[in-house]
């Protein structure tokens, strides 16, 4: 899974560190079943928290 971030202007070390911890946050998988969890479809909730976990995985593995 290929991971890029879109950026308008290059981000410094600084702003590339808060940018991902945000995205780390985002894509939390207990902040987002927190959030999200109850309208996912019923069929679909297992597959959407896996994909969740995957996105977190490649986050967590970003060296800054």
């Amino acid at each position: 899974l290929g991971l890029k971030l879109r950026c308008e202007q290059p981000l410094s070390g600084g702003e590339l560190k808060v940018a991902v911890r945000t995205l780390q946050r985002q894509w939390h998988p207990d902040k987002f079943a927190q959030r999200f969890a109850k309208r996912l479809a019923e069929g679909e909730r297992e597959a959407i928290l896996a994909r969740v976990n995957v996105i977190a995985q490649c986050l967590n593995a970003v060296e800054l």
